[in-house]
Parts: C-alpha cells; sequence; structure tokens
C-alpha cells in the first residue's frame, strides 16, 4: 500500500513536472530581450553623440575642467574633485588631443545614462506588475522611443558633446535611483542595494554638491525605509557607506597640500574646503527670493520643459504620473520631490533664457525623468487601445504599435531641439586660444578680464609646453584675498605683504610692464593711453600710443550664427569701442560700434550704459 502511493506521488510529480514542461512559453529571441534593446539603444546614443562631439576644447567651464583635470588640479566651485579624478584617467588615453578625450568622456557617460535609465524604467514597470491585476507590457519600445528622444534633446546634447560635469552627475543620480528601485525588487539582498545607493549618493557629492539635496528627500520614498529602521546595523552601514563616497572631497585639502599651481579657491582651512564644496563664496543674487524672480523661475522651467517635451510628451507625463501613484505611490512620491528639488535647484540664477547651456544642465536629471515617466505613460495609452475591442487582430495590434512609436518619435523631433546642437566641426574656441597666445611667450603676463579667456589661455598653458611659465592674472579674482594673497607670492618673491587688489596690479605692471598683455575691459580705462591692440589683447606700452596699430576686427575669430561666438565677439567689440572712444580715436571707435549694431541690432541699449559708467569705471 505505501509503496503504491510512493509510486503515485512520483507519477504525479513526473506529471506536473512534464505539464510545466508543456505549458512553459517559449524563450523570446535576443533581439526582443530588454538588456539587448537597452545596450542597443546605448550604442546607438553614443554613436549619436561621437558624431557631433566637438573636436577640440570648447568654451567657458569646458576649456576649465579640461585643464584642471589635465594638470590635477582644482576648478572653480564646487571643484568636482571625483569628476578630476575620473577626467586625469581619462586624459591618459592614448588617442587624440586631451581636449577631445574630455569631451569623448561626456558622450560615454551621457550613452551609459541612457542604458540605466532604460534600466530604471524596465525595474519600475516590474513593479507596478507586480502589484498590478493588468500588466504593462511592450513598455521596452516606448521606453527606448522616449529615451532616445531624451538623447537628442537640446538639453542632453549640448551637455554630451562638450566636457561637462552634468552627464556625469546625471549617470551617478541614474545609478542611486537604479540601486534603489532594485531595494524594492529583491527584498533579501534589499539592505545591499541600499547601502550601495547610500556610498553613490556620497559619491556623488564629488561630481556636484547638489546631487545629495536632489537625491536624498527623494531617495527616502524609494527605498523601503522600515527594513532598514528595523536592523541599528543596518543603519550604521549606510551612513558608514555615505561617509565612505564623500571621502573624495579629500582630494581638495590633499591637492592643496601638495602644492597644485592650478588651483581655485582656499584649501588650507575645513572653513575654506567647504565654501569651495558648497560654492558659498560665490555669494547669492539679492532678488533670489523675490516673488518676480519666482515667477520668472517657474516660467522659464516651464518653457523648457514645453521645447524639450512637447504637448504629446507631457501628456505622457501626466499619464504616467497617474499610473505609477496607484500602484506604487512610494516611487512616485520619491520620482516628484527629485522633480521639485532640480527644477528649484536653478533659483540663484539671475539670468533665463533658453541658450544659456548651464540651466539645461542642471535641470537634465528632471529632463531625463520626464521622458522616463513619458514612455511609461504612453505604454499605459497603446496598452488600453491594443486589449480593447477595436483592434482584434495581432497584424492590427502591431500597426497600432507601429503607429504610436511612429507619431511618437516625428512629435518629438519637431518639439525637441533634436541634433541642432552639433560641435563636429566647431574649431572656434581652439582658434581663440591661439590668437590669445600667438604673441606670447613664456615671459609674458596677460591680464585677463574674462573668466573665458582665462580658460582658454589655461588650457593653453597645461597642453602646450611653449606657454607652460606663461603668467595669467584674473581681474575678477583679485577682490578675492586668497588668490591675491597667491598672486603676491607668485610676482613678488614670496612676499607676505598685505595689498589691496588696485595696489597689486599696479605693481604688476611697474615691474612687469614690458611684458604685460590686457584683455580691455571698462575697469582698465585708467591704462588705456598705455595700450595698443596686439591681436585680440592689448600689449602694455610705456608711453603713450598717438595711434593704435593692429587695430582690424578681422583678428577675433567668429562664425556668424554662432550664439556662443557671437557672444563673445560682441562683447569684445564693445569693450573695443570704450578703448578707442576713452581715447578720442573716433574712426576706430566708429568702425567698432558699427560692426557691433550688425551683430546685434539691440546693442544701444548696453552702449548707453557703457557710456554712462565710461566716467565712473577706472577703479584700476
Amino acid at each position: 500500500m505505501r509503496k503504491s502511493l510512493i509510486e503515485s506521488n512520483e507519477h504525479t510529480v513526473s506529471s506536473r513536472i512534464q505539464s510545466d514542461k508543456i505549458i512553459e512559453y517559449p524563450k523570446s529571441p535576443f533581439y526582443q530581450h530588454p538588456n539587448f534593446i537597452g545596450l542597443s539603444l546605448s550604442f546607438a546614443v553614443l554613436f549619436i553623440y561621437l558624431y557631433n562631439l566637438c573636436p577640440t576644447v570648447y568654451f567657458w567651464d569646458s576649456a576649465e575642467l579640461t585643464s584642471a583635470s589635465y594638470a590635477l588640479g582644482l576648478p572653480h566651485s564646487p571643484g568636482f574633485p571625483l569628476y578630476i579624478l575620473w577626467g586625469r584617467l581619462i586624459s591618459l588615453l592614448p588617442f587624440a588631443t586631451p581636449a577631445y578625450r574630455m569631451n569623448f568622456f561626456s558622450a560615454v557617460c551621457g550613452a551609459v545614462t541612457v542604458f540605466f535609465l532604460f534600466q530604471i524604467t524596465r525595474n519600475i514597470v516590474s513593479i507596478y506588475n507586480r502589484n498590478a491585476r493588468i500588466q504593462l507590457t511592450n513598455w521596452e519600445y516606448f521606453a527606448a522611443a522616449f529615451l532616445l528622444l531624451f538623447a537628442v534633446s537640446f538639453s542632453a546634447l549640448s551637455q554630451s558633446v562638450r566636457a561637462e560635469v552634468y552627464f556625469p552627475n546625471l549617470l551617478i543620480i541614474s545609478l542611486i535611483l537604479y540601486c534603489a528601485v532594485k531595494s524594492n525588487l529583491h527584498k533579501s539582498n534589499s539592505i545591499r542595494w541600499i547601502i550601495v545607493s547610500s556610498y553613490l549618493a556620497g559619491l556623488g557629492t564629488g561630481i556636484h554638491h547638489l546631487t545629495a539635496l536632489l537625491i536624498i528627500p527623494g531617495l527616502l520614498f524609494f527605498i523601503p525605509v522600515r527594513r532598514i529602521l528595523k536592523s541599528p546595523a543596518s543603519i550604521a552601514a549606510c551612513v558608514m557607506a555615505f561617509f565612505v563616497g564623500v571621502s573624495n572631497i579629500l582630494y581638495i585639502p590633499i591637492r592643496y597640500l601638495a602644492g597644485a599651481e592650478y588651483f581655485w579657491g582656499d584649501g588650507s582651512s575645513i572653513g575654506g574646503v567647504l565654501a569651495i564644496l558648497t560654492s558659498s563664496d560665490f555669494g547669492v543674487p539679492t532678488n533670489t527670493f523675490t516673488l518676480n524672480h519666482l515667477s520668472q523661475l517657474i516660467g522659464f522651467d516651464f518653457s523648457l520643459l514645453w521645447q524639450q517635451l512637447g504637448f504629446l510628451g507631457l501628456l505622457g507625463v501626466i499619464v504616467g504620473i497617474r499610473v505609477l501613484s496607484k500602484r506604487i505611490p512610494g516611487i512616485t512620491i520619491g520620482i516628484c520631490l527629485i522633480l521639485l528639488c532640480n527644477l528649484l535647484s536653478i533659483i540663484f540664477f539671475e539670468e533665463y533664457f533658453y541658450s544659456y547651456l548651464d540651466l539645461h544642465g542642471y535641470l537634465l536629471p528632471s529632463i531625463a525623468i520626464l521622458f522616463v515617466l513619458a514612455g511609461v505613460g504612453f505604454t499605459k495609452i497603446f496598452n488600453k487601445l491594443i486589449s480593447g475591442q477595436v483592434f482584434k487582430s495581432i497584424r492590427q495590434k502591431s500597426a497600432v504599435l507601429v503607429s504610436g512609436l511612429l507619431i511618437i518619435l516625428a512629435m518629438g523631433l519637431k518639439t525637441t531641439d533634436s541634433l541642432s546642437f552639433s560641435l563636429r566641426n566647431y574649431i572656434v574656441a581652439e582658434e581663440m586660444a591661439n590668437r590669445l597666445c600667438q604673441h606670447l611667450d613664456e615671459k609674458s603676463i596677460v591680464v585677463c578680464s574674462s573668466v573665458n579667456s582665462k580658460f582658454l589661455i589655461d588650457y593653453k598653458k597645461v597642453t602646450d609646453e611653449r606657454y607652460k611659465d606663461l603668467g595669467v592674472v584674473d581681474l575678477g579674482l583679485l577682490q578675492r584675498e586668497w588668490y591675491r594673497d597667491r598672486m603676491t607670492n607668485r610676482f613678488f618673491e614670496n612676499s607676505h605683504n598685505e595689498v589691496s587688489s588696485r595696489e597689486l596690479l599696479r605693481e604688476i605692471i611697474a615691474r612687469n610692464g614690458s611684458n604685460l598683455f590686457m584683455e580691455f575691459s571698462p575697469a582698465l580705462l585708467s591704462f588705456s593711453s598705455n595700450l595698443k591692440p596686439d591681436g585680440i589683447l592689448y600689449k602694455y606700452s610705456s608711453r603713450e600710443t598717438e595711434t593704435a596699430d593692429q587695430a582690424s576686427l578681422d583678428v577675433f575669430p567668429w562664425i556668424e550664427g554662432d550664439p556662443e561666438s557671437s557672444r563673445l565677439y560682441a562683447e569684445w567689440l564693445l569693450n573695443r569701442w570704450v578703448f578707442f572712444y576713452s581715447r578720442g580715436e573716433g574712426a576706430l571707435a566708429d568702425s567698432a560700434l558699427s560692426a557691433l549694431t550688425n551683430i546685434d541690432r539691440h546693442s544701444s541699449d548696453i552702449i548707453e550704459e557703457y557710456r554712462a559708467i565710461l566716467d565712473t569705471s577706472r577703479d584700476y
């Protein structure tokens, strides 16, 4: 009897196994697997970014970050220590120029970020399907479509084809969110994923100090907090992991004590290091918290989102938030908190215009999250259409799916500035750097009134042996005590006498006048009688120059239609007009004024402002 029961049970188990094998669904082809789709998307994005990559150095922070990484120094606040360490490794790669390598780094970070955004979408949909009665299907196609639109949007493309911190920053944020969402999927390993996300949150402070402010509030809703609170050891592990990640900021005092020549800020004290990390020494604009400023902020945010997503994209976002809030409210709240913090992060900016690339960089996390939500929203919309009674056959449902994707792509390409920010042939910044340095040698000293010019000259200093001993003085930074002391020690044989910025500059001129070049600005009017144009810069002379030599406006590299070089050219022309106007050289002043008006028809307002301050701008 017992033997027959055992045989009966074995037969039943065998039948179940055979039954399971019979009803087991066939595996999807590899090209339909989400990982394959995600990797294909990532490589497609990388190809787009590399195709549009700037071949050499770019303006502003790109030049500074490249120089600081190559020299293992420290750029402006908040210092970006982790970015500089990564950049130093990238600068050692054996191909192309240092500038191209750093641009390449941004492109790679962008492509990898898109892959992890795809995986975040995958995990969010998995959590949703686990809690929902009706599952979301075909999500991977909509996720891939919208993430491709994100990748070619103006915000993403402008940060991926030049050296910048914003895509490495978004990569860290994506990794944090990926680990946090994973902690909800795997209960047995949830604490490990939370510890990793805590470490990454700490590590992110070395890319940008806003990372922690953006992530931590929302992160608390992403992770299963109750599991951590049950175990003091888990709490301690998360805190320890966070501070281990934060330890990368020790790079700042270490490099300061090591005597790094390329170093922004005062790394000699804890207060100085904190000032660098928090950018507190930049100060807060007086109108930051006024009602007018906040309304401008909200208006700009909405304008940028509309330009990037369009009507269809925003519709998908609304549907996506509604869908997720029903089944995974914690993650939905976390997403909304991150969006809110990120949209408010530009509150300290004073200017709001669409082509200001830094604003797009600051808002890159919001743009990315909104495209993810739009993908979820349209997955739900088309699941409703396909599962209804209108479209019954597989052919009809496939046609609806393909039509939907084509409509999304067509509308997206129209509403975003897709592929409009290409730098593949952009050499204006490199040409400007060459022309700034063309009359200089190792004995020259340049007084820069624009940080852009200083960054370009710094790039030549660290990458070209001919200019490594070139002296550079930042006119704006002379107002800061730590910089003034550094310049005093450099030019006056380690003298520790306290001097004002005016006294220091006059002493530099007195001792090094024959080798001195200046980038003219209204603040240098008191020296205008001793200057004459020498290319883009002005050569200092010990005697008055009755006429200006080399006064041609063709010495400035400029491409008509390019907003960045046009803005710099207009600024240069304006300062040139002030220079000749103050010296009474009417013909040369008029030629600069005429060229300026041709570039900017609204420049008359700026000119009137400059006329008003001509008599009060002789600070030096």
